[in-house]
């Protein structure tokens, strides 16, 4: 398209984003109770309750929605409406009595259209410089996505660039100078399995000469102490002091006691929990960035599987690792990032490098904090007072199994009562690390080792990686089962996205974690990220949404060219078959499967240098991909006549496998009048625009929409637009709209359609065009 027939095209583009912007983020309060929020959105109300006593009810235009609370006591309810009264009753906080909520009037809703322009031309003009961007590379999905992102209609949360991987060799760290001395202090109380791991490795893996300083607070174990004597005796490669406690001082008083002898030597001191296990080199490459500012670096921090702002792979994670991974782990952080540094708010004291010199100003950790927690927090504040940064070496990487210096029990509490001192000291704290959670300098190393631990938890195995998008729907859903299957068998995977703001979104998915993501432009950072991953299963999902998908055949292959490594086809949709997923001609409508030779606008793509991509080029590199793959999945018989007429020599690679559907519940509806149903999100592919003028050429006729339709398609008045469903509810629905058959409205030939499964479950009499999936079903 032209940029002539771009701007003339822009008023319709801009109402139909507008559209989109008001059904996400516009809201009118309603009148409510207390303890009840409930808004109007455009075409639907919604009710939230906090703390319900029992079922609540919506009934709008005579129809009852129900909701009873989940496991946190909370209720909520969505509703189709667009004007009148809806009535909430039921179990409502407080004894309430029903309600009537009363919806906006048409004046009001143009008002508050007209109002919503200012909120969306402000976010419009926010995003200027993602718009020229698009303007100028029209084909670059990244720039759409971006866009979506800006304006709040993203489908993924936004993505943190991730920093360039530093996997140069590095140089060791040199020895400390001349007559400066370093303590190890180790507070120990109980946790005797614990201590035979933490000195072993104290051993074979401190390579700076040290003093350690190992205080037995009293602990009422009696194993511990003879154990230590014997133990420490045997130690080589440092002076060590046991320090033997009558009464128990907590781990505050057992430190400031180590930190005591560590001041009278001038020494800079390494604080470590018995709960940790340290890699080789960790002494002197956790010491290195105090050594090196001296006059600025107070304290030094590790990355840790539990560690809070250090953890890996996301922030306040809490990693239960293999010993027998820790190793490999260190090595894979020295060598992604060296000897960098990046400032903290604060260090993390489980283990924590301290400078003399900040020592000598604040001499120890302050008894308010009781017997411990959050007592670092506040050193690390006030050592900032004298100028003192607190940094993180993402170079170095320390297990800490987290909670077992204090027990599980205690640790909710001693947090409460150290956030209520700290939140008093320092008003700023919480705000430093709200701004670092949200721009997460880490990010790249939290990944990497993310990945590295996935391919550990693998052994021989072959690692799923996925190449999907990021836009949502039927991909994503049948991705989402696949993860949680391998997660829940405690194993990991990745998944490359495209179509996001970056071309690259590469996400770590493991058993006990929540997803770690980061982006980037670069290939080279995805190959290098997956460097630690010896076996791969590398699984095309989807590529739509890519700047340049005629390259992903390749670039995937590319991964999978290591002994055991094998390749893998998802047919959810026809992109590899054409850049037009859905293969509708430039005019909108399906024409059959286009042969090679076609000139179809709709069926030829762009290089990244803006030149065209004919189909006959385009089947030849997802050719390529075919022929690579050990089993092309496609989920109907249609599809798989779609890939046998494109790439006959691959006929005998495919499975066919239909997804499962879940069976429906509750009652099956009754038929009853002139009622068609539709299931589902209806966008344009989906029959939008069909649907919109089916209602139009027949007013008799009573459509009733169980799903959305897409904002920039206005319903008939004929056409009742529920909103989003449940699965679950989709009986119970039909049967209470008399809904006497459905229509699946779609306009491509699926490869699979789940609402069309969904509709037949229910008995109802189903119509479709005789396309794809639809058709054969």
């Amino acid at each position: 398209m032209t940029l002539l027939h771009r701007l003339s095209a822009a008023p319709r583009q801009v109402r139909a984003v507008f559209l989109r912007h008001a059904d996400r983020h516009l809201s009118l309060p309603l009148g409510a109770p207390d303890g009840v929020l409930a808004f109007w959105h455009p075409g639907r109300v919604e009710v939230a309750i906090a703390a319900a006593r029992g079922p609540v009810h919506l009934t709008v235009n005579g129809t009852a929605h129900h909701a009873a609370p989940g496991p946190d006591g909370s209720v909520r309810i969505t509703a189709a409406v667009e004007g009148g009264v809806a009535r909430l009753s039921g179990a409502l906080p407080g004894g309430a009595e029903p309600v009537d909520l009363v919806m906006p009037d048409a004046e009001q809703i143009r008002h508050a259209m007209r109002h919503h322009w200012l909120a969306f031309g402000t976010s419009v003009l926010r995003a200027v410089p993602l718009i020229l961007r698009w303007i100028r590379v029209p084909h670059d999905p990244g720039a759409i996505q971006a866009l979506k992102g800006a304006l709040g209609l993203g489908h993924l949360t936004a993505t943190l660039p991730l920093d360039a991987l530093r996997l140069d060799p590095l140089p060791m760290v040199g020895m400390l100078p001349e007559g400066q001395t370093v303590v190890i202090i180790v507070p120990v109380h109980n946790a005797f399995d614990l201590l035979s791991p933490l000195f072993d490795r104290i051993e074979q893996n401190t390579d700076i000469a040290h003093i350690l300083f190992v205080i037995e607070d009293a602990s009422t174990d009696p194993r511990v102490r003879p154990w230590l004597r014997a133990r420490l005796d045997a130690v080589r490669g440092g002076v060590v002091h046991l320090i033997e406690r009558d009464r128990n001082l907590g781990f505050i008083g057992a430190v400031n006691l180590g930190l005591d002898h560590a001041r009278v030597r001038d020494a800079h001191v390494i604080l470590l929990n018995t709960d940790c296990h340290v890699g080789p080199h960790w002494a002197s490459r956790l010491l290195a960035p105090v050594l090196d500012q001296p006059a600025e670096v107070a304290s030094a921090t590790p990355m840790s599987g539990a560690s809070g702002l250090t953890s890996v792979p996301t922030i306040g994670a809490g990693l239960r690792l293999d010993p027998a991974h820790i190793d490999a782990l260190a090595a894979r952080a020295w060598a992604v990032s060296g000897g960098r540094t990046v400032d903290l708010p604060t260090g993390m004291g489980f283990c924590m490098a301290l400078n003399a010199r900040f020592l000598a100003r604040v001499p120890g950790f302050d008894p308010a904090f009781g017997m411990g927690y959050g007592e670092e927090t506040d050193w690390c504040q006030r050592t900032r007072a004298f100028g003192g940064r607190h940094v993180a070496v993402p170079g170095v990487f320390v297990d800490h199994l987290g909670s077992a210096s204090f027990g599980v029990d205690d640790r909710s509490k001693r947090s409460q009562a150290a956030a209520n001192i700290l939140r008093t000291r320092y008003p700023q704290y919480e705000r430093d690390v709200a701004r670092f959670v949200a721009a997460d300098p880490l990010q790249t190393e939290r990944l990497a080792l993310g990945i590295a631990r996935i391919g550990l938890l693998a052994g021989n195995a072959a690692v799923p990686v996925f190449l999907a998008h990021a836009l949502g729907g039927g991909v994503e859903r049948d991705l989402r089962v696949r993860l949680n299957e391998i997660v829940g068998a405690g194993q990991g995977a990745i998944v490359l996205r495209v179509g996001d703001a970056h071309r690259w979104r590469i996400e770590c998915h493991g058993p006990d974690h929540a997803p770690a993501s980061g982006g980037t432009a670069e290939f080279t950072t995805i190959r290098r990220l997956l460097g630690p991953i010896a076996r791969r299963r590398v699984i095309y999902a989807c590529g739509v949404g890519d700047c340049a998908p005629v390259e992903l055949p390749d670039l995937l292959i590319s991964l999978a060219v290591g002994p055991g490594d094998c390749v893998e086809v998802l047919m959810h949709d026809h992109f590899p078959l054409s850049p037009t997923f859905t293969l509708l001609g430039h005019d909108g409508w399906f024409h059959g499967l286009p042969l090679s030779t076609s000139t179809d606008p709709a069926h030829v793509s762009k290089l990244t240098d803006g030149t065209p991509c004919s189909l006959a080029d385009w089947r030849q590199a997802w050719g390529r991909l075919m022929g690579r793959a050990e089993e092309i999945t496609v989920f109907s018989a249609s599809s798989a006549a779609f890939v046998t007429s494109a790439w006959p020599d691959v006929a005998e690679k495919i499975a066919l496998r239909p997804h499962p559907v879940p069976a429906l519940a509750g009652l099956m509806p009754r038929p009853g009048g002139p009622v068609v149903g539709v299931l589902g999100n209806i966008g344009r592919h989906k029959g939008a625009a069909f649907l919109a003028a089916l209602a139009v050429r027949f007013p008799q006729l009573q459509i009733v929409l169980v799903g959305t339709l897409d904002p920039s398609v206005p319903p008939p008045p004929n056409i009742s637009v529920l909103g989003p469903y449940r699965h679950d509810a989709i009986t119970t629905l039909a049967s209470r709209h008399r809904v006497g058959a459905w229509l699946i409205p779609s306009i491509w030939p699926e490869t699979f359609c789940f609402t069309l499964h969904e509709a037949l479950a229910t008995g109802l009499p189903t119509v479709g065009f005789d396309l794809g999936a639809v058709g054969e079903a």
